[in-house]
């Protein structure tokens, strides 16, 4: 049983923590995406001659491997990572429990 307070500051000072950690994650996640982004400008800006992408499991490149910047090539590949990762951490969301609904009951 939670101790009565009559003027219900006991419950608001728990809760003003939540926000603030909730936007230093925010910005945490922020600041190492710029980092993220920064490394690619800098490997694009760096890698401007063209190499032969081979990937021979894809079929397409088997015989004929694709000429391109590496910097480019870099990029497909990352966005190909990013975009992967997103599907798997995404997943269907359905049969995921609040946490938070158990320790109230």
């Amino acid at each position: 049983m939670e101790p009565l307070c009559v003027c219900g500051a006991g419950r608001r000072a728990l809760h003003s923590l939540q926000p603030i950690a909730t936007m230093f994650k925010a910005v945490l996640k922020t600041f190492f995406l710029l980092i993220i982004l920064f490394v690619m400008l800098y490997v694009g800006m760096n890698n401007t001659k063209e190499i032969d992408f081979n990937f021979p499991i894809a079929g397409t490149t088997a015989k004929d491997p694709i000429r391109a910047s590496a910097a480019l090539i870099f990029f497909g590949v990352f966005a190909a990572g990013v975009f992967a990762g997103t599907m798997l951490h995404s997943g269907s969301g359905g049969s995921k429990k609040s946490s938070g609904s158990s320790k109230e009951k």
